[in-house]
């Protein structure tokens, strides 16, 4: 059975809207089902389209005998039908160099984008316009690659003076995100997150869920910046839930990337309540399970450990403690037992050295936390209503 070109186009359509609801897995077969309609059609334009969306899926899962394999079929067709295969076939060649940090060859295939794009005939001057500006926005990008901050900053201010009010769709998110990415690099937080939170709206008035990740992974950079650690960690948590699948391998592989960045700079002593575990410099995983009574006891006394001018770095009273953690008032003759009991399983979990406690310390008539020690407590709960209430996601997508 033969397939019309319209059919094939609508194939193509469905699969880059997959992409970009993240469903990467059924958009890659769209993609392969179109190519072979396309094929059946000897429709070389359509063809290469596909193969575009093919290549891009490659890229994103970073799988390298599939891009490999791909982009030779796409330099065939190049070959054979010279006249025939469309501009965007250049822009995809350009992206699987970026993917593989080849930037001079990624600047070189836009570049021989932006001048098919002008030299090929339009029925619609917007697509061409949108085209250009896609090709625009790519370099961009690749100046930013290339450590030319400036020169992407001022390249990407003066194609938002052009087309913000054009919306076309992808440019203004990308050029916000380079804006972003260059005073991030420099230092400029507060700057950086004001354009990652435009990224932001435009991506979701797009409905294109698959660039908002990069999104939600910058403000996680951004956070552990800022030393708000916790944020970070809920950040890279909602991208971790939301891209699960074989084919998000590039950002599953910053997600692990910036793990171990938080995990070296952030602490000395991690609390994760969520999932009942606790870290040490000594001991990459402490299993606490459901022992809340622990996990309550650290909480009160990081938060007393935190706090600032003259009471930083203080400790609890057992009457702070015993009201903290058990809500009740304090009785010597009822509580002292207990809170030491607890303390002492506590100390025999985390501590290198029972007889020498370099994390839970006496303190007067309590405990504190060593002074100077670098603690994370991820309570998870209230964090994660403070940052929705913040950036909510559209109701019935990314959770």
């Amino acid at each position: 059975m033969q397939h019309s070109k319209d059919e094939i186009q609508k194939t193509l359509q469905l699969a880059h809207n997959q992409f970009e609801r993240c469903d990467l897995e059924s958009a890659f077969e769209g993609f392969k089902s179109a190519y072979d309609k396309a094929i059946k059609k000897e429709d070389i334009p359509g063809a290469c389209e596909a193969l575009r969306g093919i290549i891009r899926y490659s890229a994103e899962a970073l799988n390298h005998s599939l891009i490999k394999q791909w982009v030779n079929v796409l330099k065939k067709y190049i070959a054979d039908y010279p006249s025939e295969v469309p501009a965007v076939t250049w822009y995809t060649l350009a992206t699987v160099h970026l993917v593989q940090f080849q930037w001079k060859t990624a600047k070189k295939y836009t570049l021989r984008f932006l001048k098919e794009v002008r030299e090929e005939n339009w029925d619609q001057p917007r697509q061409k316009e949108a085209a250009i500006a896609k090709g625009r926005s790519a370099l961009c990008h690749i100046n930013l690659k290339q450590g030319h901050y400036d020169r992407a900053q001022y390249f990407a201010k003066a194609l938002l003076n052009v087309y913000e009010e054009e919306k076309y769709r992808g440019i203004n998110g990308s050029l916000y995100m380079v804006l972003g990415l260059v005073h991030e690099t420099k230092g400029h937080l507060d700057r950086a997150i004001e354009c990652y939170r435009k990224a932001h709206g435009t991506y979701l008035e797009e409905h294109n869920w698959y660039h908002y990740l990069y999104v939600i992974y910058a403000y996680a950079r951004i956070a552990r910046k800022e030393k708000n650690y916790s944020r970070a960690y809920w950040h890279l948590d909602m991208i971790s839930r939301a891209a699960q699948t074989p084919g998000f391998g590039r950002i599953q592989q910053e997600i692990r990337k910036e793990k171990e960045i938080l995990k070296t700079e952030a602490i000395d002593l991690l609390v994760d309540a969520r999932n009942g575990i606790i870290q040490t410099r000594e001991n990459s995983k402490i299993q606490l399970g459901k022992q809340y009574v622990l996990l309550d006891i650290l909480e009160a006394l990081s938060s007393a450990h935190e706090k600032s001018g003259a009471d930083k770095e203080r400790g609890l009273s057992k009457a702070e403690i015993i009201s903290a953690v058990w809500k009740e008032k304090y009785r010597p003759e009822s509580h002292d037992n207990k809170l030491y009991y607890n303390i002492n399983r506590l100390r025999k979990m985390i501590e290198p050295n029972i007889r020498k406690p370099r994390y839970v310390l006496n303190w007067k008539e309590g405990y504190r936390l060593a002074p100077g020690l670098k603690i994370q407590f991820l309570s998870g709960r209230n964090e994660e209503t403070k940052i929705l209430n913040e950036h909510p996601p559209e109701k019935g997508k990314i959770q």
